[in-house]
């Protein structure tokens, strides 16, 4: 599970959401917390290597460098990104309302669900993530002057035995909890996928809430966007799905899947509004190479 940058794509990530909320008239999903995430300096710098590499992601383009910018985060950065945070929220939202008293953010990076108004106080919340990670946040939120301190961060190997680090910063297993597992799936080896979820299992009481997103087996053999990305990173993806293996590997640790979202129904559900009031470079739809699981525990 280690990478050669461990917060390189937490950093796109992070750059994306903040790019999405800035410049899009309907945001799919705003985060008005990436911005003071990021300093003004790395969010440039991103910017503008993203514009100087325009030719690696569309080689026959023809406009400006802004516009290559704006199609390479709508039509390659953000479009998984945004979808999955904005599916998540709609499923914590519930959740907080049919009584979850937990929320636990499996390798969490700089996302910033947590210290949302309508989140923050009403949930007693874990980020797990590695050490490094865990301090490079840290810092962020304090330099950004971002309250933190109902939060409890859990530096962990999240291939190891976590869950008692969980324990000892307060986890209780008889709390109805939600459990976000955004971006970890595209990482973990098949077999260190079922083992995350036979941990959670153990874990969580009845009712609780998983959501995750993971990569979908498309009918050809060419690199998903998502993939290029990863590897541009530094990273690679182990593992892709189809929908009938990950429905059996949630049933086998107790899951049963309540809410799944491909391609067409993340198109109609989150980017169909978006799109109405954007421009060409701005249009944004699902590549097809990743779905949006809710699962909940039985």
């Amino acid at each position: 599970m280690k990478t050669s940058n461990p917060s390189m794509t937490a950093l796109i990530s992070l750059f994306a959401r903040t790019y999405h909320t800035k410049r899009s008239v309907v945001p799919v999903y705003t985060d008005e917390f990436a911005g003071r995430l990021m300093t003004e300096q790395e969010y440039e710098t991103a910017a503008n290597s993203m514009k100087k590499g325009a030719a690696f992601f569309f080689p026959d383009f023809d406009d400006t460098a802004d516009a290559a910018l704006d199609k390479i985060v709508n039509t390659r950065l953000a479009p998984a990104v945004v979808a999955r945070s904005a599916f998540c929220l709609c499923a914590l939202n519930n959740a907080v309302m049919l009584g979850a008293k937990q929320l636990v953010l499996l390798g969490s990076g700089y996302d910033s669900m947590p210290y949302r108004h309508e989140i923050y106080g009403k949930l007693r919340t874990f980020e797990l993530d590695r050490k490094e990670m865990i301090e490079d946040k840290l810092m962020r939120l304090e330099r950004a002057g971002i309250d933190h301190k109902q939060v409890n961060f859990v530096p962990c190997d999240l291939s190891k035995d976590f869950e008692n680090d969980m324990f000892s910063a307060g986890y209780k297993k008889d709390e109805r909890t939600f459990v976000c597992a955004l971006g970890l799936c595209h990482y973990l080896e098949r077999e260190e996928f079922s083992t995350l979820l036979k941990k959670l299992s153990l874990i969580m009481p009845e009712h609780s809430d998983l959501v995750f997103d993971y990569p979908l087996k498309t009918a050809d053999n060419e690199e998903s966007a998502v993939e290029k990305l990863a590897s541009g990173a530094g990273e690679t993806m182990k593992a892709c799905y189809s929908y009938n293996e990950i429905e059996k590997l949630a049933s086998q640790n107790r899951f049963l899947i309540y809410e799944h979202l491909a391609r067409d129904d993340i198109d109609e559900r989150f980017f169909a509004p978006h799109n109405v009031f954007t421009s060409a470079t701005g249009v944004m739809e699902s590549p097809g190479d990743f779905a949006l699981c809710r699962a909940v525990l039985r």
